[in-house]
């Protein structure tokens, strides 16, 4: 077997009651995460890997795409807790599956933790300048090539905890939001990115800029969409719910937004906290039913992020997101960081997550001569009362010369008998093709109706099972809290 190079994984989501890589118990009837003890997927997540690079002659780099830690719905001890038995499995003192050095890409929901390691970069930064030296504004992304980048910015958060589960000198490595990597030949890129640019509402603040300032200077580095959007990406989806009591809230907020009964709960709710206020206006009923119906229509639409729809690996939306994102930040700082003498190559990949939806695809895209080629990685959590079919999670591998598998653990499916681990290739063009070196030799490996892989697979189906009758039970919890109040 061809040694894997890299080994990327997204949206995990530790902490989160709805991910299948946290253990959940109950209390009260409620369902809660058990920290103490890995989940039984992610347990039989580790073997499928250790039954792939059990024997290399040394260990791949893991690349974790972000929305690694639940930092928008789960208190940051739950998070740290369940990461770290993750890593206890995953860098085994005797046999460890990775590289000591993890490059993280940081998401939405775990975004503070880039906050941190961007402070600490200005921090060095300024420990470096001669007395009298004028301070640069703070920068808000790093070089896309982290393997060759002198300054190097590192999560002190994760790697405290890696090394406190594993006595060794594990090193969390943050690259945002694009990292890059070549082949040994430099004819091929690989670009991980974490993905919450595709949706618009993560460039919220620079429709806003637009809007009200539309003589300006359109801006299309990526730098630009990051200095105008981390405020508010970092504040609703890693800072607010970690915000004590309102952090709670928050959580039974999101969970709602899955049913429309609970839907329309929160809406009467918010309505008659306001009307209960000091707001006269809202003394009238017609001003109230006007409230509440424009309250429902945001709430309504909220309900419907690219993760939730069902209608196909992208919606229309987001197709058009993808390919802004690809053709506009993403090829300026390639062509940035290639140089004037080095365009960007002809054979370009492009692994994200965030969808929570697995696909494979390779397009045409401006700026890429050949078209660029497209992973998704999926997620691990359940976040709706039905099954949603093209949700799932994907491991993307990649060997020393980029070429590309994805190693598709689980889609939701309606039977248990559904649930099986599928090897995907390097998709065409156009026409049909071969499905890569890479993909070959891993489909001679995976067995999906064997161990290890049939018994991650049973374990997939209870956990999504178990997550859906969980759902139910807070979203009764949220209805019940909504209508006390």
């Amino acid at each position: 077997m061809t040694d894997i190079r890299f080994v990327c994984l997204s949206d995990l989501h530790f902490g989160a009651e709805n991910s299948l890589l946290s253990r959940l118990t109950t209390s009260d009837g409620d369902p809660m995460v058990d920290s103490s003890r890995a989940s039984d997927v992610l347990v039989a997540l580790i073997d499928c890997l250790k039954a792939i690079m059990g024997g290399q002659s040394r260990p791949p780099t893991l690349v974790l795409c972000g929305d690694v830690l639940e930092l928008a719905l789960a208190n940051d001890d739950v998070a740290a807790t369940v990461f770290m038995r993750f890593v206890e499995l995953a860098f085994a003192r005797d046999e460890p599956l990775f590289d000591d050095v993890i490059y993280f890409i940081p998401g939405n929901h775990d975004h503070h933790l880039w906050e941190g390691a961007r402070e600490q970069q200005y921090a060095d930064y300024v420990r470096g300048l001669a007395t009298g030296e004028p301070l640069r504004p703070p920068w808000h992304v790093t070089r896309m090539y982290g393997l060759n980048d002198k300054d190097e910015v590192y999560s002190e958060f994760l790697g405290v905890i890696a090394q406190r589960a594993t006595a060794r000198d594990v090193k969390v490595r943050v690259v945002y939001p694009n990292f890059a990597v070549r082949s040994r030949d430099g004819a091929r890129v690989a670009v991980f990115h974490h993905g919450h640019y595709v949706e618009s509402m993560y460039r919220l603040m620079s429709k806003l800029r637009t809007a009200l300032f539309p003589t300006r200077q359109n801006r299309d580095q990526i730098w630009d969409w990051e200095a105008d959007n981390f405020a508010w990406i970092d504040f609703l989806w890693s800072t607010l719910g970690r915000s004590g009591d309102v952090g709670t809230d928050v959580g039974l907020i999101y969970s709602t937004l899955q049913d429309g009964e609970a839907r329309l709960a929160l809406v009467h709710s918010l309505v008659n906290r306001l009307a209960s206020s000091s707001h006269r206006v809202l003394a009238c009923r017609p001003a109230r039913w006007a409230l509440g119906a424009a309250l429902g229509t945001a709430v309504r639409r909220s309900g419907t992020t690219e993760r939730l729809t069902k209608a196909g690996s992208l919606s229309p939306s987001a197709q058009k997101g993808l390919a802004a994102y690809v053709e506009g930040p993403l090829r300026k700082q390639l062509e940035r960081e290639a140089g004037e003498d080095e365009p960007i190559p002809d054979d370009v990949v492009f692994v994200f997550g965030h969808t929570h939806k697995p696909f494979e695809e390779r397009r045409m895209a401006l700026g890429y001569p050949e078209g660029i080629t497209i992973y998704n990685t999926g997620g691990w959590v359940v976040d709706s009362l039905t099954t949603n079919l093209p949700q799932g999670a994907a491991v993307v591998l990649l060997d020393d010369d980029l070429h590309v598998a994805s190693l598709r653990m689980y889609n939701q499916a309606v039977s248990d008998e559904q649930y099986k681990v599928e090897v995907h290739g390097e998709p065409p063009l156009r026409g049909t093709v071969a499905p890569g070196p890479l993909a070959a030799e891993l489909g001679e490996i995976v067995r999906p109706d064997a161990p290890p892989w049939s018994s991650f697979s049973l374990a997939a189906a209870a956990g999504v099972r178990e997550r859906q009758a969980a759902l139910h039970r807070i979203i009764d919890r949220a209805k019940h809290q909504l209508a006390v109040q």
